[in-house]
């Protein structure tokens, strides 16, 4: 959430007369349902909490993910979570990439932002910086509880660039195996969902 920015969502949970400035605002109303007024706040704070999430299946491997943006004076990070799962193995990767852009990319998700397309920004970055080699053929070596971390820059003619760092652990039964991860294909699900 940007600084000094603070959103409030009032509940109704009981039959009560409305106060005049709250009527024309949206409220989650749990006055008929628990789940409706739930999915009401779902759907209110989505956008601000995971601007882009999903999950695919190809080939016996499932990857969710969920991501969010924010921003600071000189930059703009996206932070996501993706959980990487093979249906024969007891555990999965769950992996935490934080990618902050410079100036330049600031400036590009802001006139994103402004066509309400945030979510569009963070396809185009995943599946640009996840195409390049160095990040397409990274592999990671994991062994038990111990996670791993790896650290890109990737920066381009204009002067965009971002550091990316990712953090990823296995999580599960511990079978003693160290897994070798390949990191290309977290991002490889931006090309199938495009």
């Amino acid at each position: 959430m940007e600084p000094n920015k603070i959103s409030i969502l009032p509940l109704v949970i009981d039959d009560c007369k409305l106060p005049l400035f709250l009527r024309s605002k949206l409220y989650a109303d749990f006055r008929q349902d628990f789940n409706s007024g739930l999915d009401m706040i779902v759907d209110a704070v989505r956008d601000m909490y995971n601007l882009y999430s999903g999950a695919i299946t190809n080939e016996d491997k499932k990857t969710s993910f969920s991501s969010d943006i924010s921003t600071c004076k000189n930059s703009v990070e996206i932070n996501m979570d993706v959980i990487s799962e093979d249906d024969d193995s007891d555990y999965f990767i769950l992996s935490k990439i934080k990618f902050v852009g410079n100036e330049v990319a600031l400036g590009k998700y802001l006139k994103y932002k402004k066509d309400g397309k945030s979510q569009e920004f963070v396809k185009l970055v995943t599946k640009a910086l996840g195409s390049t080699p160095e990040i397409s053929k990274a592999r990671m070596i994991i062994t038990g509880r111990e996670g791993g971390s790896l650290s890109f820059e990737v920066a381009d003619d204009s002067n965009l660039s971002f550091a990316i760092k990712v953090e990823s652990k296995k999580v599960g039964p511990d079978n003693g195996k160290v897994v070798l991860f390949n990191l290309g294909e977290i991002f490889n699900f931006h090309q199938e969902l495009a």
